[in-house]
């Protein structure tokens, strides 16, 4: 898999070290990590290396707290609160995606 800016993901099911695509693990508040190969994914050319950089955390919280902490069923009613945030609107999108009528 090519990554962004001519670096390549090795194919290998050991850690190895990448740049130019996102993912989440530990310690990744870093200029480089090291990751796991099956947690990276390519970011799509449409965003920004920023907005890249935001998605596995904004999205990640969101669908742990929609799905693990309250276990939002469709149907159900989501009220968000400061939706206009990363996190928030993750949620709002999510909440749309799983069924949810979102206020």
């Amino acid at each position: 898999m090519a990554g962004r800016g001519g670096h390549a993901l090795l194919e290998s099911f050991d850690k190895v070290t990448v740049h130019g695509i996102f993912g989440k693990t530990p310690r990744c508040f870093a200029e480089e990590v090291t990751l796991d190969a099956n947690f990276a994914r390519n970011y799509p050319e449409r965003l920004s290396y920023s907005q890249a950089a935001v998605f596995p955390s904004a999205y990640g919280t969101s669908f742990y707290a929609l799905n693990v902490r309250t276990q939002l069923n469709a149907g159900e009613l989501l009220l968000v609160h400061g939706s206009s945030g990363a996190v928030g609107l993750a949620a709002v999108h999510l909440g749309v995606a799983m069924g949810a009528t979102v206020a």
